[in-house]
């Protein structure tokens, strides 16, 4: 949010400035004048380079949440699995065909879930 306010007072400042750059190019300046304006347009550019620097380090953030997120979702799905495939080599000798149901389906539930949140992740 505060990177978005900053972006929006930065473009109103440089369309301010651009637009007073072309009033006073038709009006003659000073040196002093000129100077200033120079000036203001230094801050404007560093502040402009500030922010995208914010923008890439908030992203960068968020980016590794996202990894962390994901790849504690993934051993979840991970130890699931080795628990189903363990199950399966089991019931080779006397199938329990309810109870293996439904480790299958939460299996399911838990590759869903992560296909899930990895595309609301990757998409955002």
């Amino acid at each position: 949010a505060a990177n978005k306010e900053a972006n929006s007072i930065i473009n109103n400042s440089k369309s301010v400035l651009a637009v007073k750059r072309i009033f006073l190019k038709r009006q003659e300046l000073s040196t002093s004048e000129q100077e200033e304006l120079e000036q203001l347009q230094k801050r404007l550019d560093d502040s402009t380079q500030q922010l995208m620097e914010s923008k890439k380090v908030v992203s960068d953030r968020q980016h590794e949440v996202i990894k962390r997120e994901l790849s504690g979702k993934l051993q979840e799905v991970q130890k699931m699995f080795e628990a189903y495939r363990g199950k399966a080599a089991g019931l080779e000798a006397g199938p329990d065909s309810s109870k293996a149901g439904s480790d299958l389906r939460s299996l399911g539930r838990a590759l869903t879930e992560l296909d899930r949140l990895a595309m609301s992740r990757l998409s955002a």
